[in-house]
């Protein structure tokens, strides 16, 4: 099974294909992180406070309430992941259900099982290859965002009982294969934590008496037992001395050793020059070796001191830098990204840790691909790497000669060269063979796409740092301030969209204005332009982050340039390749081409959803200031405009053909328009672009577009509404009143208003909503609107139902009725027989509520309208049950079901299930009920149902109850009195209290 969830370091979770610690605040992912720890084990709200709050941390006043808001948040992020994963409430506690093996630390423990099972067959081969699976997987300290005490225990416990028990597995595997010098690089990596393991020490021992290095043995167990003495325990160290007697008395294995002939073989071929300056040859402290002298050198810049994150890409870099068994692998890897991504330092930091363990000699050259100054010609490396191992090149006349003499000291020594900011691969290939020897890191900006496709160059592109690192980053450069002012902090660090240029031109500001509050510099910096222009303190050539892009942007070709340019009209952070060619008024082909060169300088970046592309928000603030240079930018905006529209208008027609139409606009011409194939394909279109809708909405009557403001919010509402995004569609509806008003529109208006009422209902606004029906309703009368007079009677009788005045709620049904028998509109008159057959049942007239489900049911099926199905099935389901007809009613409740899966219809879903919960609890069938119940409740709170909350926890309860439960059942009553409190349900509130006084 594909790992969904990391606790090997932070708390991850695979979205879009990736683990990624972007999916939740840092609170929730430490309530995960606990669930993590148990995976379908129930954890009480006690115990998981003491898992998440530290000792020194405030617990929440409410617990339960608190663990009620993560537990739905959680639920959330797993849905939107598509992760295999549901967390739910089980009698009061959590339990998270998941499959052991989804999570890395129980996959680690598998693949470390696997391993043990291969060596006692003596697989060795095998047996090594899953440990090392298994120990990839550990990123960083187990639970990293958890600092409470049983989370210290639980990672005390992880380290002890598996990763080092793994690493010994590992170490015995390696030296069964006699692959010494990875054994002992192993154990330098291992011992710096944990230098008096008796486990590890004894491995050592063994490895250096395989090498034949018996002088080092005997230093190393004198300094071992030196340390177990000082620290009071001499049984460890009389063990170790035993052991090493016992190795040393055994007699020697007669052959030359594999591994001190490779050592004597790189040793001879490694160039001799003087030891570093910077690298005095010195006993490191708390070093159990004796001093370290480097065969080669180190001429890399100084290590980054406040370098953070990127432990993905660090633990990416070793794995492309070894062979399988974890040796020096020559070869071209290539690290691009952003300009002021980080490139540089994340290469530096790199090569710094690699230096005197995978390599030898490491050596840096900047090619000034972007800088401005005069490119490193190949001729200018090869000198210069010459140089720096002290050959006189004076004596190589000719470059044939100079690069042969280079090739020949690079051979058989394992060499880093990085060669950072190089322009393109043309600026890398002519130096390909004379550094084949090498490992050679390549940083551009560019994605050097020549050299992976020709050249089998590995590839590692930068990400911005996540919100914590680059908070860590900032924190750092500007001291105590950062600790004080920590929501201003967290503000200027997001304004910075992770960018460590950005990160670190903001904290040179800062420390240059030490009495400024970080408040006052994080209002100045809600301007992205003053942004851009950080830095530029009159120095030459500027230092800001505008200077390090406008680089990138004058390199690019003139058809680059100009998309860009016109990418800065846009609201929105992403686009899509029909998108970009209705901006560009361009044919798609030729517009594809130019988005890979704009996502190749990495000033787009390719999502995971196939022809999409996010843009930074620094380099789409640069972006907007270069629009201001575009010809036509009013046609070019009409044009992106009327894409999402007629896109939209496209895919609603195809999901909601039974929905009054909005009118339309015709097309603007030069727009190219996606075919939805499918239903699925066009509620994807729709749910992808979301997010852009919301910003193009506003944007569009911000400037005057408002023929379009107010009609693309109505090509939404259909899938929205049945995905429960009630927000998004109340921003957007506002502000199409407010467009459709500017249009002077009326009839547009009236209808405009209907929908913004319905929202308002949904999201249990009443009030906003009856105004709404009343301003919508005088439209009609004064249009004289039949359709619009009887939508306006049945949104009127929809309130009076819910406010419980369901005599004038029957009356308003039935003269909208009326008003429709003048139209042919099966669509509204199926939706208003519905909502009287609801207000019949309740009223306990359940026959005629049956016969006018059943016409209401008959028209939906007609028309072809499945939500509405669902939803009358699901109301036949709860009538029928009522009248004691349990396998009808089971049979129409499980049809409402199969539709709200396959449309993924979430208005109507808590509805279905607490139907069949009903249904269920009837038939003394409390299990079932239970589940239905939990599952209505779920669903409700997603949806923003209420009522339908509070009536599934009361049915939950009784459910509960029955089978012994009682304080879980008294808890979802008293939540249930809550929300009909909330909602001014007085009746429904004392009969809960009621329930709950019989209870007591």
């Amino acid at each position: 099974m594909e790992i969904a969830f990391g606790i090997l370091g932070q708390t991850t979770m695979r979205m879009h294909g990736q683990l990624t610690t972007r999916w939740g605040s840092p609170k929730l992912q430490k309530v995960l992180a606990a669930l993590l720890t148990q995976p379908r084990v129930r954890m009480r709200v006690t115990t998981l406070v003491e898992w998440v709050w530290s000792a020194d941390e405030r617990e929440p006043h409410d617990p339960v309430a608190t663990f009620r808001t993560y537990t739905g948040r959680i639920g959330k992020a797993l849905r939107e992941a598509g992760v295999p994963a549901t967390l739910r409430t089980v009698d009061g506690a959590l339990l998270l259900d998941v499959e052991r093996t989804a999570i890395d630390y129980f996959a680690a423990a598998d693949l470390i099982e696997t391993a043990r099972r291969r060596s006692k067959a003596q697989d060795h081969e095998a047996a090594c290859d899953a440990v090392t699976a298994a120990l990839v997987l550990w990123q960083g300290q187990p639970l990293a965002d958890l600092t409470s005490q049983p989370a210290w225990d639980w990672r005390y416990a992880a380290v002890h009982n598996t990763w080092l028990p793994a690493n010994q597995l590992l170490l015995g595997e390696l030296i069964a294969l006699e692959r010494f010098d990875a054994a002992l690089r192993k154990l330098d990596a291992l011992q710096r934590e944990h230098r008096t393991d008796i486990g590890l020490a004894r491995r050592r021992l063994q490895v250096l008496r395989e090498l034949g290095r018996t002088d080092d043995m005997g230093a190393y167990h004198l300094a071992v037992r030196r340390l177990l003495q000082a620290e009071g325990d001499q049984a460890a160290a009389d063990d170790l001395l035993k052991y090493y007697n016992a190795l040393t008395a055994s007699p020697e294995r007669g052959r030359t050793d594999p591994g001190a002939r490779s050592a004597a073989a790189r040793l001879a071929a490694l160039p001799r020059p003087r030891p570093p300056a910077d690298r005095p040859v010195t006993d490191r402290p708390g070093s159990l070796l004796p001093a370290f002298r480097p065969r080669g050198r180190s001429l890399l810049p100084p290590v980054p001191t406040d370098f953070v994150g990127h432990q993905d890409l660090l633990a990416k870099l070793d794995r492309l830098a070894r062979t399988a068994e974890g040796q020096f692998r020559p070869g071209v890897v290539v690290l691009d990204g952003l300009a002021g991504i980080g490139k540089t330092a994340l290469a530096v930091h790199w090569a710094h840790r690699q230096y005197g363990s995978l390599v030898d000699t490491a050596l840096y050259l900047d090619l000034h691909g972007f800088d401005g100054s005069r490119p490193l010609e190949a001729a200018d490396v090869v000198d210069a790497l010459l140089d720096s191992v002290d050959v006189p090149i004076a004596r190589l006349a000719t470059r044939a000669r100079r690069e042969a003499k280079l090739r020949e000291i690079l051979a058989g020594t394992r060499t880093l060269v990085v060669l950072d900011n190089a322009a393109n691969s043309a600026h890398v290939l002519p130096l390909l063979f004379t550094l084949s020897p090498c490992l050679v890191l390549v940083t551009s900006r560019q994605g050097l796409t020549a050299l992976a496709s020709r050249h089998g160059a590995r590839h590692c592109s930068v990400t911005p740092l996540d919100e914590a690192h680059a908070a860590q980053l900032l924190a750092g450069r500007i001291g105590r301030r950062g600790g004080a002012e920590q929501a201003a902090l967290t503000r200027i660090t997001a304004l910075c969209g992770g960018l460590p240029l950005a990160l670190q031109l903001v904290a040179h500001h800062i420390e240059s204005r030490r009495g400024v509050a970080l408040t006052e510099f994080a209002d100045e910096l809600q301007d992205e332009s003053r942004l851009l222009d950080i830095g530029d303190d009159g120095d030459d050539p500027p230092a800001n982050i505008r200077a390090a892009f406008s680089v990138t942007y004058h390199a690019l070709p003139p058809a680059a340039r100009e998309l860009f340019r016109l990418i800065g009209l846009s609201p929105a952070r992403e686009l899509t390749v029909h998108a970009a060619a209705a901006l560009a008024g361009l044919p798609m082909k030729e517009v594809q081409h130019i988005l890979d060169v704009l996502a190749g300088t990495h000033f787009l970046t390719p999502t995971e959803i196939h022809g999409r592309y996010r843009i930074h928000d620094l380099l789409r603030a640069f972006a907007r200031e270069l629009a201001e240079q575009v010809s036509g930018r009013d046609e070019a905006e009409r044009r992106l405009l009327s894409f999402y529209l007629h896109a939209g208008y496209g895919a609603d027609r195809l999901l909601f053909p039974f929905r009054p139409p909005v009118p339309m606009l015709p097309a603007m011409s030069g727009i190219p328009l996606p075919e939805h194939a499918s239903e699925n394909a066009a509620a994807s279109f729709l749910l992808n672009e979301r997010t852009n809708f919301s910003q193009l909405v506003p944007w569009a009557a911000e400037r005057g577009y408002h023929e379009f403001a107010w009609r693309i919010p109505h090509t939404l509402y259909g899938l929205y509404r049945r995905y429960g995004f009630y927000s998004d569609l109340h921003d957007t509806y506002q502000v199409a009143v407010s467009s459709v008003q500017a249009v002077q529109d009326l009839e547009s208006e009236g209808a405009t208003r209907s929908d913004l009422g319905k929202i308002a209902f949904a999201l249990g606004d009443r009030s906003s909503a009856l105004q709404q029906f009343h301003l919508a309703a005088a439209l009609a009368q004064r249009t004289q609107s039949a359709m619009g007079i009887a939508i306006s009677l049945a949104n009127l009788g929809n309130y009076e139902a819910e406010v419980g005045n369901l005599g004038a709620a029957d009356e308003l049904y039935r003269r909208a009725l009326d008003q429709l028998a003048a139209t042919d509109n099966p669509g509204a008159e199926s939706a208003i027989l519905h909502r009287l057959a609801e207000t019949l049942r309740t009223r306990g007239c359940h026959d005629e509520a049956l016969a006018l489900f059943h016409q209401a049911l008959s028209l939906r099926e007609s028309i072809g309208n499945d939500h509405g199905q669902a939803e009358t099935l699901a109301e036949l389901a709860a009538t029928l049950g009522d009248l004691h007809d349990y396998a009808d009613a089971q049979r129409h409740g499980l049809r409402s079901l199969a539709i709200v899966e396959r449309i993924h219809d979430l208005e109507t879903a808590p509805r279905a299930c607490c139907a069949m919960a009903a249904v269920h609890y009837r038939q003394a069938e409390h299990g079932a009920a239970i589940r239905y119940a939990r599952q209505a409740v779920r669903l409700a709170r997603l949806s923003h149902n209420a009522k339908i909350e509070a009536d599934s926890l009361h049915l939950l309860g009784h459910a509960l109850h029955q089978t012994g439960r009682f304080a879980a059942a008294e808890e979802g009553w008293l939540s249930a009195v809550t929300i009909y409190a909330d909602l001014g349900d007085e009746e429904r509130r004392r009969h809960m209290e009621a329930d709950l006084a019989a209870v007591k």
